[in-house]
Formats: C-alpha cells, sequence, structure tokens
C-alpha cells in the first residue's frame, strides 16, 4: 500500500472530531475500492509499452470454415476490438408490398416454411452471411464485452375482415441469440412474431487466452398450423426475411 500522511486535524481544543478520524480511514479504503492516484503507482509500470500504438489487423474470420475473412480487428497493450458488418446496399421498401417478398427489401437471406432451408433448432446465420454473424478471434484472459445487431422481418398471411385485408404476421415465435463457442451469452427470449423488427444484443462473458474464439449470432424460429371452422390448416408460407447484420466485441485483458 501507498505511504499515506495526515491530512487533516482530528481534534479541536481538546475535542476529537469524527470527521478526521472517518476522512482518513475512508483514504485508506479508498486503495482497496480500487481508487488509485497517480502518485500511488509506482513509476516502473509505466513503460514505453503502454504508450504504442494499437495495430489494425485485417482478414479477421467471418464464416466458420475460414472462407470468409471480412473482419477488423484493433489490438492494443491493454484491450482489444473487433467488428463485422454486412449492409444491403440497394434497400427498398414499398408500402404495398408482396407478403412472398417482404414490404422491406431485397433480404440477405429469405427463409420459408415451404422449403427445407426452415430448421426448427438455433441456426447459425454464418450459413447464409459472408460478414456480420460470426467473429472468430485472439483473446488475452479478462472479459468479453459486446453487442449483436439483426435486422428482419416475419410476415405470415392476409386475413379479410369486412372487407378489408392486413397482414397479421404469422403464429410462431423466434428467438434471437448469440453464442460464445457454443455457450449462450445473450437472447431475446421467445418473441411473437409480426412484421419488421430490429435487435440489439448486448453480452459479456468472462473469457481466458485462445488463439480462436468463435463468436456468432443464431436464430430459433418456428410458425403453427391455421385454425378455421373447427379445421387445422397451414397458412400461406410463414417468411422470414433477414438484412442488415453487425456483430463487434472487445476484450478487456485482465
Amino acid at each position: 500500500m501507498a505511504k499515506r500522511y495526515t491530512i487533516k486535524e482530528k481534534e479541536d481544543k481538546n475535542t476529537a472530531l469524527n470527521d478526521g478520524f472517518n476522512r482518513e480511514a475512508s483514504g485508506v479504503l479508498a486503495e482497496f475500492n480500487g481508487q488509485l492516484s497517480q502518485e500511488m503507482l509506482p513509476y516502473e509500470t509505466l513503460t514505453s509499452a503502454f504508450f504504442t500504438t494499437p495495430s489494425v489487423v485485417t482478414g479477421i474470420y467471418t464464416r466458420p470454415d475460414g472462407s470468409q475473412t471480412n473482419g477488423v480487428g484493433w489490438i492494443g497493450q491493454t484491450q482489444s476490438y473487433f467488428t463485422t458488418f454486412r449492409n444491403e446496399g440497394d434497400f427498398t421498401w414499398t408500402r404495398d408490398g408482396e407478403i412472398t417478398g417482404g414490404i422491406f427489401g431485397p433480404p440477405e437471406v429469405a427463409l420459408s416454411s415451404d422449403s427445407g432451408t426452415w430448421q426448427t433448432s438455433f441456426v447459425p446465420l454464418s450459413i447464409y452471411y459472408d460478414s456480420g454473424t460470426f467473429l472468430r478471434i485472439p483473446t488475452q484472459e479478462g472479459v468479453l464485452k459486446g453487442c449483436a445487431q439483426l435486422d428482419f422481418e416475419y410476415y405470415g398471411y392476409d386475413r379479410s375482415v369486412d372487407g378489408g385485408t392486413g397482414n397479421w404476421g404469422t403464429d410462431g415465435r423466434y428467438v434471437i441469440a448469440v453464442f460464445v463457442n457454443d455457450i449462450m451469452v445473450a437472447a431475446t427470449g421467445l418473441q411473437g412474431a409480426g412484421k419488421r423488427l430490429t435487435y440489439s444484443l448486448p453480452f459479456a462473458t468472462p473469457i481466458g487466452s485462445s488463439d480462436n474464439v468463435d463468436i456468432d449470432i443464431r436464430l430459433y424460429a418456428t410458425f403453427e398450423l391455421g385454425y378455421s371452422g373447427g379445421t387445422a390448416f397451414f397458412p400461406d408460407p410463414a417468411v422470414i426475411n433477414l438484412f442488415n447484420a453487425q456483430l463487434w466485441v472487445r476484450n478487456q485483458y485482465r
């Protein structure tokens, strides 16, 4: 512990002053609570390495098989940052869009209940995205903190009521989650399907030193049968359209 000196008188006119004792005690305990000032920091710890500009690294894996390396990183002495994103260049919208095409589009990925691409499990979106949903990064022991963002639509079928027709989403549910080395660290919870939504999922988890840590966004979605007049039926296809995606992470070293 750093050497400390009395900073306030403890008595006045032969009477003990509580403030003096309390202030001294809180100053000592402040060091234990991490409140260090510059005179308490040994000079030898301030080496040139701590003033080195972080290095910029490219070629960070953005698909598990290594086929895409669109990620970027900044590696410093006490922390590092990594990011990847996918933005649609020809993003358009129409108020009277078809259900199969969506109101917003064109999507990066379209999943339909009528096709075999719809899986009833947590599906890594890196299957469909070249960037924006997956990072494979080096880490040092400490904490990973970051955020995943996903932009999508979930549509079902039209229903006509008294001559008017409206889109009601679909009778299904979905969950968006973030996984670190196949362990879920953040999730939306079970959501009701309905039109266009954007999610931001912050996450934080302790991490050890490793050359390869995988972070990815996954989606789980279901759809249900329609019901009319005592008869169950499949309505128009439930469709998920996936658009922009972004994933960034910060590794604070221990």
